[in-house]
């Protein structure tokens, strides 16, 4: 069977527009109806002559979850672009247009569909695009959508809360050397005003992932301070795509009320990324040698219950990386108590220049790697079994609320003598920013974390949560301390010979 959007809809739609007056029984709060040919109102709704109207919920490429999603598929084509800008209607199986193609289409199962996006040798490599949009021929108004319910809700403390998602899974390259290097979401009226959010690196965060993963956006990114009107919408989503790439697509819907306060610990995404993006082979957080510089995004140092300090082991040549150490005794005029965990995390220091720093392109198959040192000047903790952990820590963004956090990695330390030796820590990217969600969302990327990263904390703790993490007297130090996108190893320790 070969459809690219439910009949249902367009039936009712071809009702409504027949009539003229079928009854709207959604109260919009202080307005008019946002469907009919009627409108008007201050509360949301005013399609004017607009005809559909969305639920509160659009699928538009997803399977119904239950029977009273089943009038959730709206009249919006799944269609595919060119380079050229051609586009095609897209169907069951295979379709293909210029350097797109997409397969796996199943509009009764809605399994995950295949888009495979080639170099254009015609093209340079800006515009070497592709997309998958979703469009109507006729304008839609999705106030519910984008609104939500607003019985009763005369403060429209509900409204604007509505999002757009769907799953995505980069499969890699199609030609070596050549990677994607743009991706954007774009939602058009029928007037032909635009709103495009650039989702670049989440989506290149998600390149190499063992599930598929959510890209979820506020609908008020699109709506919000711009010109498009969503009560005449044209096109519900454009995913569109520069350079050569081949993902899996799937679940892609738009969901009323789903915006909660925490959006930003939920990994839905911001409107912008303002953080600085780190791209090169190596990024420093913090290097420095005796008497030299220190350089990296992270050289501020701060200890939270504990002594800082800066040497080497002995025997050392100067021109090795110095260390940044921690004594878990009393700082000067301080008090120290045992009973606390000692943090040692490495700040953003150029606070003037940025707040954060994007890693996401270090998330494929890179690593935070450090060289670790047990100093012999500090006591051998008394816990059976102890580890020094690392993980990083983000700023959240403008307008929620929650703490952004990355996984805490352990590296066991209490199986090695304390003295002159160092480590070579390297520690997987994918270890330190996936999870597991209900035990049934395996393997999701952090995304904002990934992308608002301000901090890197450590600590020395207790693998038994049981005792406690008493540490007093002991004295660990880190060094040259980066995110680098090739392992310099493929254990998590090993030791490091000057």
């Amino acid at each position: 069977m070969t459809n690219s959007k439910a009949k249902l809809a367009i039936i009712i739609s071809a009702a409504i527009a027949l009539s003229g007056c079928l009854d709207d029984n959604y109260n919009y709060g202080d307005g008019g109806n946002g469907g009919g040919n009627g409108g008007g109102g201050d509360g949301g709704g005013g399609g004017g002559d607009v005809a559909l109207a969305t639920d509160f919920g659009l699928n538009l490429y997803r399977a119904d979850a239950k029977e009273s999603e089943a009038n959730w598929r709206q009249p919006f084509d799944m269609k595919i672009k060119d380079s050229t800008n051609g586009e095609v209607v897209v169907t069951d199986g295979m379709t293909t247009s210029g350097n797109i193609t997409i397969e796996g289409v199943d509009f009764t199962d809605f399994g995950a569909a295949n888009v495979t996006v080639v170099a254009d040798a015609t093209r340079d490599t800006t515009t070497n695009t592709a997309s998958v949009l979703f469009s109507s021929e006729e304008p839609v108004n999705t106030v519910r959508t984008y609104h939500g319910w607003a019985n009763g809700d005369v403060a429209h403390e509900n409204w604007n809360k509505g999002s757009l998602s769907f799953q995505i899974q980069p499969e890699g390259t199609v030609d070596i050397g050549d990677t994607l290097t743009k991706a954007t979401i774009t939602l058009r009226d029928e007037a032909g005003n635009a709103s495009s959010v650039d989702v670049t690196s989440a989506i290149v965060a998600t390149k190499g992932a063992q599930a598929l993963q959510q890209i979820k956006l506020p609908l008020s990114c699109f709506f919000d301070g711009t010109d498009v009107d969503h009560t005449k919408l044209e096109t519900a989503i454009e995913f569109e795509t520069t350079g050569p790439v081949q993902y899996k697509l799937k679940d892609v819907r738009w969901m009323a009320n789903s915006v909660p306060e925490n959006w930003a610990f939920q990994d839905i995404l911001a409107c912008e990324n303002a953080a600085r993006i780190e791209s090169s082979e190596e990024s420093i957080l913090r290097y420095t040698v005796k008497n030299g510089e220190t350089t990296g995004w992270a050289t501020g140092i701060r200890a939270n219950n504990g002594k800082l300090s800066y040497g080497q082991p002995g025997g050392w040549p100067d021109t090795e990386a110095q260390f940044a150490e921690i004594h878990y005794v009393a700082a000067d005029g301080g008090e120290y108590k045992p009973d606390n965990k000692t943090f040692f995390p490495l700040e953003i220091a150029a606070l003037e220049e940025f707040k954060a720093v994007d890693l996401s392109q270090y998330m494929e198959s890179g690593a935070l790697e450090l060289k670790l040192f047990i100093s012999g000047a500090g006591v051998v903790p008394e816990h059976d079994e102890w580890e020094i952990f690392f993980k990083f820590d983000g700023i959240t963004p403008e307008g929620s609320t929650g703490r952004l956090e990355s996984t805490s990695v352990g590296v066991i330390m209490s199986d090695v003598n304390k003295g002159a030796t160092a480590y070579q820590i390297s520690i997987p990217m994918k270890d330190l920013f996936t999870y597991t969600v209900d035990g049934s969302y395996s393997d999701r990327i952090r995304l904002n974390t990934l992308q608002h990263i301000n901090k890197l904390v450590s600590s020395a703790q207790s693998t038994d949560d049981t005792e406690g993490h008493n540490f007093a007297g002991f004295k660990y130090g880190v060094a040259d301390v980066k995110i680098v996108k090739t392992p310099s190893q493929d254990v998590i320790r090993k030791v490091y010979i000057p």
